[in-house]
């Protein structure tokens, strides 16, 4: 996401990268030797690499791993000749999980054709800003062929009851020890917090829930950032029948390989709300117990980027709190710009 914003987004100039140069393709170099343990780490890159990374140094490594993975055209997977035929094809399969659609090289010394990644022409920014996985799958596009060779699968966990917040960062635990598991992504629904979505980001042993924006049926229809009469008759088709719920649900996208379905599915199932539970109503809901931390839509997303870097001594206690789950402030695109109000959570 960061990465197309750069890219992409006009960034408040006015132009875009695209303006002024030809993009012929993005190329991203792993360290084959390391990477299963990169995403496998905890580690943020400022614990690895100092001040080095003063602006992307409270994420993590895992973090930054997928971004740039899934946006690239071409991955080169370097020290190849340092791994076993099992290890191999470990590396390939969850690159592969993660970019379906990239070109794969193996290479020792980094050494290829330059050919191979100069006058490609595969970069495209229309596609830039919908081709990552995830997205591809929430959107129910047919995998290649190939990815079968790889054990490679994915399916979306949609359900209509909210989480329970307590059960949901104890599964959440159990779902980064799941090596099956390569990335999960999407947006849930907790019952303490029936105003606002969250934004689920899991990358390996890493993740994170982070403040969204707001369900759609807590906005009037004129501030939902768009009156064109598709976008409107889109979201409008999201909504339940029951009108109290809206468009409020859980959609989280999950790849691996090897994967159980049914084994994940019940494992998420574990943290809706029990049919008890679920009667008592949204006021009611609020009193339970919830492990994670506010959210304050009001800061919007420049300020969720600098919030991270404020007050070390806190957040660094929070991280203990709560391990692999803290507030990073990313948001799904697609509900970006719209009037805020103060949450209720």
């Amino acid at each position: 996401e960061e990465i197309n914003d750069e890219i992409v987004d006009k960034n408040g100039s006015g132009r875009s990268l695209s303006d002024i140069a030809k993009l012929d393709c993005m190329v991203t170099v792993v360290d084959g030797y390391s990477f299963m343990s990169d995403m496998r780490t905890r580690d943020k890159a400022k614990e690895r690499w100092g001040d080095e990374f003063n602006e992307d140094g409270n994420r993590h490594i895992t973090d930054l791993l997928t971004d740039q993975l899934e946006f690239a055209n071409i991955i080169l997977i370097n020290k190849m000749d340092m791994l076993t035929d099992e290890q191999r094809l470990s590396v390939r399969s969850q690159i592969k999980a993660l970019n379906r659609a990239a070109t794969i090289v193996d290479t020792n010394y980094s050494k290829i054709p330059v050919e191979s990644i100069v006058n490609t022409g595969l970069f495209n920014f229309d596609e830039a800003r919908t081709a990552t996985g995830w997205l591809r799958e929430l959107k129910g596009d047919p995998r290649p062929p190939e990815t079968q060779v790889f054990g490679i699968s994915s399916f979306v966990y949609r359900r209509r009851r909210p989480f329970h917040p307590k059960r949901l960062q104890e599964v959440s635990t159990k779902m980064t020890e799941n090596e099956k598991i390569v990335r999960s992504k999407g947006f849930v629904w907790l019952a303490t917090r029936n105003d606002c979505y969250g934004d689920w980001n899991q990358s390996g042993a890493v993740a994170v829930l982070s403040c969204g924006d707001y369900w759609f049926a807590e906005l009037p229809e004129d501030s939902w950032g768009s009156t064109d009469p598709e976008f409107v008759k889109n979201v409008k088709a999201e909504f339940s029948s029951d009108p109290s719920i809206g468009d409020r649900r859980q959609e989280l996208v999950i790849i691996g390989i090897g994967l159980n379905q049914k084994e994940v599915e019940d494992l998420l199932d574990t943290s809706l709300l029990t049919d008890e539970e679920l009667a008592l109503g949204p006021q009611k809901w609020r009193e339970f117990a919830d492990p994670f931390e506010v959210w304050d839509i009001d800061n919007g997303d420049e300020d969720d980027d600098d919030e991270t870097n404020d007050d070390d001594e806190e957040e660094e206690e929070s991280d203990e709190e709560m391990d692999h789950t803290h507030m990073l402030g990313h948001s799904l695109s697609s509900r970006e710009g719209r009037p805020v109000k103060k949450p209720r959570v």
